[in-house]
């Protein structure tokens, strides 16, 4: 079976673009009477995904946080501890560039906050080389749901049989599987791996 020419690319960010290590954050707030089996439980799995649905603001998220976990940090101590988590995963921003030189389009479908997206766009380039973004908190929406990934499609104009989509958990890549897009499971500790599959869709030609 022929595979279809791939026309354009559609990034998550986080463990992708950017590693991210929640524990730093936690770790930090520790230091002011957080406890972190608290800060890793179902209540603030629960708490994160209001927050990047956008459903609560900034100073909402810092004071639940607190009462949940015992922290008694200042908000600016938290927001710190909070966007301090990233790193840039080099060889993937590499690519996206190099498809920035190319003139293939690029697209960016995050699950994220208003302090990480704040933050990375003051800490990082990373953001620049897009065509154009949806953030979940911003969308009201986010994955593994079908509903944030119709709204890129009609954004960002994706035929999905001809769009890569790399993302690093099982579930938004299967939900992206049945809507038919060209799907890369990326691990950041195995590009290699996902160089050969993205040099198989013909985005890398070295």
């Amino acid at each position: 079976m022929v595979q279809p020419m791939i026309e354009k690319v559609l990034f998550d960010l986080g463990n992708v673009l950017l590693r991210f290590d929640f524990d730093r954050a936690y770790k930090a707030m520790a230091e002011h009477g957080a406890h972190v089996p608290k800060l890793k439980g179902e209540s603030m799995d629960a708490l994160k995904i209001e927050y990047e649905t956008g459903a609560i603001s900034n100073e909402e998220m810092y004071q639940r946080t607190a009462v949940l976990s015992g922290y008694h940090g200042s908000q600016e101590h938290f927001e710190q501890s909070w966007e301090d988590i990233f790193e840039e995963n080099a060889p993937m921003v590499d690519f996206l560039r190099n498809l920035q030189t190319r003139g293939i389009p690029r697209y960016l479908l995050s699950n994220s906050n208003d302090l990480h997206v704040r933050h990375v766009e003051t800490a990082y380039a990373v953001l620049e080389p897009f065509n154009d973004i949806i953030f979940s908190h911003q969308a009201k929406a986010m994955k593994p749901d079908e509903m944030i990934f119709e709204k890129a499609i009609a954004q960002f104009g994706l035929e999905p049989s001809k769009t890569a989509y790399i993302d690093d958990l099982a579930d938004n890549i299967a939900t992206g599987r049945r809507l038919g897009f060209q799907c890369i499971h990326y691990n950041p500790d195995a590009h290699d791996v996902a160089k050969n599959e993205l040099r198989a869709l013909g985005l890398i030609t070295t």
